[in-house]
């Protein structure tokens, strides 16, 4: 009979964690903001800053890029 596999991620660390993957999601999300940007694909990239924005509201790089 097996074991059944555990979450690796203790307790505590789970707001880190999560944390940790919100961020990541933003950068990643203004990164493609900046490729699109740089494409000039120019409302996509205000959408994908707009959704920088949405997820992390203190987020001035988003702001700026945005062109407020």
């Amino acid at each position: 009979m097996r074991k059944q596999s555990r979450c690796m991620i203790k307790p505590s660390n789970w707001i880190h964690h999560i944390h940790k993957l919100i961020i990541t999601k933003v950068i990643n999300i203004f990164i493609i903001g900046i490729s699109l940007k740089n494409l000039k694909k120019y409302e996509e990239a205000i959408q994908m800053y707009e959704k920088a924005i949405l997820i992390n509201p203190e987020d001035s790089k988003a702001y700026f890029n945005k062109g407020y």
